[in-house]
């Protein structure tokens, strides 16, 4: 049974470098997906993101579960009502926007379905989640009940918006090959570690080299597959292949990229196609090289 939406938020408008609006929409709320988006007095349809421009929105439907603990929720919601989050975020903004030119840009903070622990594995429960669902349209999911989340927010927004300005600039299909969803998100990371190289990302290092071999072997057969149960393999995992692997691997790849291609600063890189980049970071080769 769908619950009545009890929506708090406000919109706050940001002009940032002059030149790139944002739109920071903080939404305090008890039971996103228990409201009725259809309706037509809701509230909340102007941030479906299951609407045209959305490159990706098919990803709304990995958010789209019923939150059934509205007490732990509720107590989400009072934390982040206090945080100051959007101080963070538009902090964080400035620093970013002002390295790459970008849309403008919705970003809708919040509460995460306090379940989300049940299937997230205890090294990647940072406080954040995060979805990119096209150019401009950025979903950030707090929970403030971890601590540090606040120190690792201005890092996951990094990656996002690499992602919202990547795909303003680049896309043409949102049937990613593995090559093409590697790099999309090696990219992302390599962005926010150039920003904020003091921040660890934990998802950029689930492992160590002789796993990332045995993991690379499992993943090179199928680089340029488009095919969606090879993709699902890919970023859910499986017994050869860990959770988050995409992270981490497509991580490496640019970091051996960046390294051996140093003329070839972030803008241009942002650009390249994946095949280059697999091709200019000799990627297979340290391997080869008993690395």
């Amino acid at each position: 049974m769908l619950l009545s939406c009890a929506i708090n938020y406000w919109e706050l408008k940001m002009k940032i470098n002059k030149s790139r609006y944002f739109w920071l929409i903080i939404i305090f709320f008890l039971g996103l997906f228990a409201c009725d988006f259809n309706s037509q007095d809701s509230q909340f349809k102007s941030a479906s993101f299951s609407q045209a421009g959305c490159e990706y929105s098919f990803l709304a439907e990995a958010i789209k579960s019923p939150i059934t603990d509205l007490e732990a929720l509720s107590e989400e919601v009072g934390i982040l009502s206090e945080s100051g989050i959007e101080d963070i975020v538009k902090e964080a903004l400035v620093k970013i926007s002002g390295n790459l030119p970008g849309p403008d840009t919705e970003i809708y903070l919040l509460a995460i379905d306090p379940n989300y622990k049940q299937y997230t594995p205890q090294n990647l429960i940072i406080g954040v989640m995060a979805h990119t669902f096209g150019s401009g349209k950025i979903l950030l999911l707090i929970d403030p009940t971890i601590s540090g989340w606040q120190k690792v927010l201005p890092k996951v927004i990094a990656h996002e918006y690499h992602h919202s300005a990547w795909t303003s600039r680049n896309f043409k299909t949102k049937n990613f090959s593995v090559l093409e969803y590697l790099i999309f998100e090696g990219r992302g990371d390599s962005f926010a570690e150039l920003i904020y190289p003091d921040i660890k990302a934990p998802w950029t290092d689930l492992f160590g080299t002789e796993k990332e071999k045995k993991v690379w072997s499992e993943m090179k057969g199928f680089l340029l597959s488009r095919d969606e149960q090879v993709m699902q393999r890919m970023v859910g995992g499986d017994k050869n292949i860990p959770l988050g692997a995409v992270y981490t691997i497509g991580f490496r790849i640019m970091q051996e990229f960046i390294k051996n291609n140093p003329d070839i600063l972030m803008p241009e890189w942002t650009d390249l196609s994946a095949e280059d980049i697999l091709a200019g970071s000799k990627y297979e080769e340290k391997f080869s090289a008993g690395y």
